[in-house]
């Protein structure tokens, strides 16, 4: 669903700012597999790109772009969903993503082999353990952002990067904008 500019909605920001939610029709009788959302087929991360794109660039439609999501939500829900095997779901939920341990304690955490753990690791988050390890620190340098009143460079080595300028760098690349920015426009 696209909203009109302007239209009053329960999210408040201190200055005039862009915001996008994607809401997508629940009437539909759809159940979306994806739990978190995890991006797990290409026509979903081409589909979220677009709407990216579409509401950044103005180069689209937006309502085109929702619509197209939506289309490769439903198609991703009529697929089996493979069932993620219980040694992943432990070391996804004991693994300190946002340390610096390497991925072979994960792997020992599940009780497989490195390899095995990597290639099944993508198959069924998809995404790299590297990716999700980014996607975590993110997360929990955002999370801190918010909610304490750290300096930058305490937040980058709490939330696992190796300094300040690395956190701003991921941060920046994933969020299209600065840690500090973050902080002065979504901080209450």
């Amino acid at each position: 669903m696209v909203h009109e500019a302007g239209e009053e909605h329960a999210d408040r920001f201190a200055s005039d700012t862009r915001c996008l939610n994607v809401e997508l029709p629940s009437a539909t009788g759809v159940v979306y597999p994806l739990g978190t959302f995890g991006l797990d087929h290409q026509a979903l991360r081409d589909a979220v790109g677009w709407v990216v794109r579409s509401f950044y660039d103005r180069t689209h439609e937006l309502s085109d772009a929702v619509s197209n999501l939506h289309a490769a939500l439903v198609q991703r829900s009529r697929e089996p969903a493979s069932e993620r095997p219980h040694w992943l779901r432990r070391a996804i939920d004991e693994f300190p993503w946002a340390h610096t341990v390497p991925f072979r304690e994960a792997a020992a955490i599940a009780g497989v082999h490195e390899t095995h753990f990597s290639r099944a690791f993508c198959r069924h988050i998809g995404m790299t353990a590297n990716e999700y390890r980014s996607r975590v620190r993110v997360r929990l340098a955002s999370k801190l952002l918010l909610t304490t009143t750290s300096s930058l460079a305490r937040i980058a080595l709490n939330a696992g990067f190796s300094d300040q300028s690395h956190l701003t760098r991921v941060f920046s690349q994933r969020l299209g904008l600065s840690p500090a920015g973050y902080r002065r426009t979504f901080a209450r």
